[in-house]
Protein backbone atom coordinates (compact mmCIF):
# COMPACT_ATOMS: atom_id res chain seq x y z
CA UNK A 1 0.00 0.00 0.00
CA UNK A 2 0.99 3.55 -0.31
CA UNK A 3 2.60 5.57 2.38
CA UNK A 4 -0.47 7.25 4.71
CA UNK A 5 -2.99 5.86 1.80
CA UNK A 6 -6.33 6.22 3.71
CA UNK A 7 -10.05 5.79 2.47
CA UNK A 8 -11.90 9.45 2.71
CA UNK A 9 -15.27 8.02 0.83
CA UNK A 10 -15.43 4.72 -0.12
CA UNK A 11 -15.51 4.08 -3.67
CA UNK A 12 -14.97 7.62 -4.27
CA UNK A 13 -11.76 9.57 -2.48
CA UNK A 14 -8.52 7.83 -1.47
CA UNK A 15 -5.50 9.67 0.06
CA UNK A 16 -2.11 8.61 0.27
CA UNK A 17 1.58 9.63 -0.13
CA UNK A 18 4.19 8.47 -2.79
CA UNK A 19 2.61 5.68 -4.91
CA UNK A 20 5.51 2.84 -6.04
CA UNK A 21 4.65 1.68 -9.44
CA UNK A 22 4.28 -2.04 -8.14
CA UNK A 23 1.16 -0.39 -6.28
CA UNK A 24 -0.59 0.91 -9.52
CA UNK A 25 -2.79 -2.63 -10.20
CA UNK A 26 -3.65 -3.10 -6.65
CA UNK A 27 -5.13 0.24 -6.87
CA UNK A 28 -6.57 -0.21 -10.08
CA UNK A 29 -8.98 -3.51 -8.96
CA UNK A 30 -11.59 -4.05 -6.40
CA UNK A 31 -12.08 -2.80 -3.74
CA UNK A 32 -10.37 0.77 -4.81
CA UNK A 33 -11.16 0.72 -8.39
CA UNK A 34 -9.29 3.69 -8.74
CA UNK A 35 -9.53 5.45 -12.15
CA UNK A 36 -7.67 8.86 -12.02
CA UNK A 37 -5.06 9.89 -9.64
CA UNK A 38 -4.46 13.71 -8.78
CA UNK A 39 -0.95 14.26 -8.27
CA UNK A 40 0.21 17.06 -6.36
CA UNK A 41 3.83 16.53 -5.85
CA UNK A 42 5.48 16.94 -9.02
CA UNK A 43 8.81 14.05 -8.54
CA UNK A 44 5.96 11.54 -7.35
CA UNK A 45 3.82 11.81 -10.19
CA UNK A 46 6.20 11.76 -12.34
CA UNK A 47 7.22 8.08 -11.09
CA UNK A 48 4.38 6.87 -11.80
CA UNK A 49 3.23 8.62 -14.83
CA UNK A 50 5.09 6.24 -17.37
CA UNK A 51 3.04 3.11 -15.81
CA UNK A 52 -0.79 5.03 -15.52
CA UNK A 53 -1.90 4.01 -18.98
CA UNK A 54 -1.49 0.28 -18.33
CA UNK A 55 -3.64 0.51 -15.44
CA UNK A 56 -6.58 2.14 -17.53
CA UNK A 57 -5.74 5.00 -14.28
CA UNK A 58 -6.30 9.06 -15.82
CA UNK A 59 -3.51 11.14 -14.34
CA UNK A 60 -4.22 14.42 -13.14
CA UNK A 61 -0.76 16.33 -12.75
CA UNK A 62 -1.04 19.64 -10.44
CA UNK A 63 1.89 20.57 -8.36
CA UNK A 64 1.76 22.22 -5.51
CA UNK A 65 4.97 23.33 -3.78
CA UNK A 66 6.12 21.71 -0.59
CA UNK A 67 4.98 24.68 1.52
CA UNK A 68 8.36 24.49 3.79
CA UNK A 69 8.71 27.99 2.74
CA UNK A 70 6.03 31.27 2.41
CA UNK A 71 5.12 30.53 -1.31
CA UNK A 72 1.44 31.34 -2.33
CA UNK A 73 -0.79 28.15 -2.88
CA UNK A 74 -3.64 30.77 -4.21
CA UNK A 75 -2.80 29.68 -7.56
CA UNK A 76 -2.64 26.05 -7.43
CA UNK A 77 -5.62 26.10 -5.55
CA UNK A 78 -8.02 28.06 -7.56
CA UNK A 79 -6.96 25.89 -10.77
CA UNK A 80 -7.73 22.67 -8.24
CA UNK A 81 -10.98 24.54 -6.66
CA UNK A 82 -12.41 25.17 -10.42
CA UNK A 83 -11.60 21.94 -12.01
CA UNK A 84 -12.79 19.63 -8.62
CA UNK A 85 -16.20 18.49 -9.76
CA UNK A 86 -14.93 18.00 -13.24
CA UNK A 87 -11.81 15.31 -11.54
CA UNK A 88 -14.59 13.49 -9.45
CA UNK A 89 -16.46 12.87 -12.12
CA UNK A 90 -14.24 10.46 -13.41
CA UNK A 91 -14.84 7.53 -10.98
CA UNK A 92 -12.92 6.49 -7.68
CA UNK A 93 -9.95 9.36 -7.21
CA UNK A 94 -7.20 8.88 -5.50
CA UNK A 95 -5.00 12.37 -4.17
CA UNK A 96 -1.71 12.00 -2.99
CA UNK A 97 1.29 14.18 -2.53
CA UNK A 98 5.09 13.05 -0.75
CA UNK A 99 4.05 12.11 2.00
CA UNK A 100 0.15 12.37 1.88
CA UNK A 101 -0.34 14.97 4.79
CA UNK A 102 -0.43 18.59 3.64
CA UNK A 103 -1.12 19.14 -0.39
CA UNK A 104 -3.17 15.65 0.25
CA UNK A 105 -4.89 17.28 3.24
CA UNK A 106 -5.49 20.68 1.79
CA UNK A 107 -6.73 19.02 -1.48
CA UNK A 108 -9.42 16.42 0.65
CA UNK A 109 -10.78 19.62 2.57
CA UNK A 110 -11.18 21.38 -0.83
CA UNK A 111 -13.18 18.38 -1.73
CA UNK A 112 -15.17 18.45 1.74
CA UNK A 113 -15.72 22.44 0.74
CA UNK A 114 -16.86 22.63 -2.74
CA UNK A 115 -18.61 19.49 -3.54
CA UNK A 116 -19.73 18.37 -0.32
CA UNK A 117 -20.67 21.38 1.04
CA UNK A 118 -18.24 20.92 4.52
CA UNK A 119 -18.03 24.35 6.22
CA UNK A 120 -14.09 24.82 5.78
CA UNK A 121 -13.05 24.62 9.97
CA UNK A 122 -15.19 21.22 10.03
CA UNK A 123 -12.76 20.29 6.59
CA UNK A 124 -9.34 21.78 8.31
CA UNK A 125 -10.29 19.90 11.46
CA UNK A 126 -10.53 16.69 9.56
CA UNK A 127 -7.16 17.46 7.56
CA UNK A 128 -5.73 18.33 10.94
CA UNK A 129 -6.71 14.96 12.55
CA UNK A 130 -4.42 13.36 9.58
CA UNK A 131 -1.18 15.22 9.51
CA UNK A 132 -2.47 18.42 7.81
CA UNK A 133 -0.57 21.37 9.00
CA UNK A 134 2.57 19.79 10.37
CA UNK A 135 5.25 20.16 7.42
CA UNK A 136 3.57 23.83 6.22
CA UNK A 137 4.12 27.14 7.52
CA UNK A 138 1.20 28.82 9.92
CA UNK A 139 0.73 31.83 6.59
CA UNK A 140 0.10 28.70 4.09
CA UNK A 141 -1.89 27.35 6.28
CA UNK A 142 -4.45 29.93 6.76
CA UNK A 143 -4.76 30.49 3.11
CA UNK A 144 -7.34 27.48 2.66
Amino acid sequence: MPINFKTVVSGKLYRSGRIDPTELGMLSKPPYNIRRIVSLDEDAGNLIAPYVSKYNIAQYMLPILDGSGSEDVRIPAKVLSQNIKNIFSYGAVLIHCARGKDRTGFAVALYRVKPEGWPCINAIREAESKGYGTGISESIKNQF
